[in-house]
């Protein structure tokens, strides 16, 4: 228990922007432990990995973790993890301009959100999907995509997650030059991120805010 509660509050800790992101400190608690430790770990790692820029040590790890519980029986604290490290895959790959990569990923999140009628893994499927047209198809069809997730994480109580997807969404509609749209999200984003206390979104947000302002 304690050493969860020491992988919370370390991720915890970055998100509001207090000293470094942990990774080391992440990756060595990840070492030489059971696969449902590393499942829980290494995608808030992999997270952090790509918030900071790092997509190459962020698709390594993500590699590595995947490949340790793919063939894994279906416990369900390891299919968490393999869902959203597929996921991640897919982003890491898209955003490096890997179309080849990002499909065969999204293929197999596909599957599982064929196998699997869980209303999250479809939410991470149709993030994929919008993350995938986004850059290497249409934006209109990418909006749709993230909405959907976004409605999912936030039936769910997944506030985070929502709110991430949130910002997603100011983004692409300051994209496709939808102005009010983007601001009613920002504002959705940001006054969750407030209350959460995640000081790295909501610096994002406030630098979207002084953006579409100008």
């Amino acid at each position: 228990v304690a050493i969860v509660v020491e992988v919370i509050n370390a991720t915890m800790d970055y998100f509001r922007g207090n000293g470094a992101a942990h990774a080391d400190e992440l990756t060595g608690m990840s070492e030489a432990r059971s696969l449902q430790f590393v499942s829980f770990v290494l995608p808030i790692l992999v997270r952090i990995l790509i918030e900071e820029g790092k997509l190459n040590q962020a698709s390594v790890v993500a590699g590595k973790a995947l490949e340790r519980i793919r063939n894994v029986d279906l416990i369900p604290e390891i299919f968490t993890g393999r869902v959203i490290l597929t996921y991640f895959l897919v982003r890491i790959n898209v955003l490096t301009g890997n179309r080849e990569a990002a499909l065969r990923y999204l293929s197999e999140l596909e599957e599982l959100s064929s196998l699997f009628s869980e209303h999250w893994i479809q939410a991470y499927h149709s993030l994929a999907l919008s993350t995938f047209e986004e850059y290497f198809g249409d934006l209109t069809k990418a909006i749709a995509l993230l909405r959907k997730s976004a409605e999912i994480f936030r039936s769910r109580e997944l506030i985070l997650d929502y709110a991430v997807c949130s910002y997603g969404l100011a983004l692409m509609y300051q994209k496709k030059g939808e102005r009010e749209k983007s601001d009613s999200a920002l504002n959705e984003a940001l006054t969750i991120f407030n209350r959460l206390d995640c000081r790295l979104f909501v610096e994002k947000c406030l630098g979207l805010k002084e953006l579409l302002k100008a």
